[in-house]
């Protein structure tokens, strides 16, 4: 399969900073290069006797076939200590929750008000892909009047975020057991999505 640019959303109302840092570990691991929205604090809809939630929008280019990205997604859940044999525990205690929102090929435009059916990923998605560089408009990236966005922070290998849009990429092993991770500038962000576009084109060119 070639590649294809994933948006995830993520989701966590227990022990988010431990969570949700083991989440993006795992993913930058895999994947190498992660971009991350404001992480943000959400009431929970609908459910009673329910801590708040933690919620984020992730991107980053797979070659991985959905149902198989799916398929590890519910492992990592797993490892969190979600149990899918208890119906509905989810809704009042979620340790982890990833979701595929939307697949296309990479540098490609992304309306969120077509692909996202949850309400509290619009402006969060709205913001990172303004700041790669692939919101189809950047008409949505502000806040609606009278909306406030509860945003926090977290660690990552080092790295603060949740406040605003960041792109992580790992480099090099430093040691067995830590990865070294760099913070790419915006300019950096879009020239990696560029970069993986035109892998993209020249794979898919015929050979003589």
């Amino acid at each position: 399969m070639n590649q294809q640019a994933f948006l995830v959303g993520i989701g966590c109302n227990t022990h988010y900073q431990i969570n949700i840092s083991f989440i993006l570990q795992q993913l930058l691991n895999r994947f190498g290069v992660v971009a991350m929205s404001p992480l943000i604090r959400t009431a929970p809809v609908g459910i009673k006797h329910a801590a708040d939630f933690y919620n984020m929008v992730v991107y980053f280019v797979a070659k991985d076939q959905p149902q198989h990205l799916k398929a590890w997604f519910n492992q990592l859940e797993t490892t969190l200590g979600r149990d899918r044999r208890i119906p509905g525990a989810a809704l009042t205690v979620q340790p982890g929750d990833l979701d595929i929102l939307h697949s296309s090929p990479p540098d490609s435009f992304i309306n969120t008000r077509q692909v996202i059916r949850d309400s509290y990923y619009l402006t969060i998605a709205d913001e990172l892909l303004s700041f790669v560089g692939l919101a189809e408009s950047d008409e949505n990236t502000e806040c609606k009047p009278g909306e406030i966005l509860d945003k926090v922070t977290l660690s990552v290998f080092g790295k603060e975020i949740g406040l605003q849009p960041k792109v992580l990429a790992a480099s090099s092993l430093v040691r067995k057991t830590e990865k070294s991770v760099t913070t790419l500038t915006q300019a950096e962000a879009r020239q990696w999505l560029a970069d993986e576009a035109c892998c993209l084109i020249y794979s898919n060119e015929p050979r003589n």
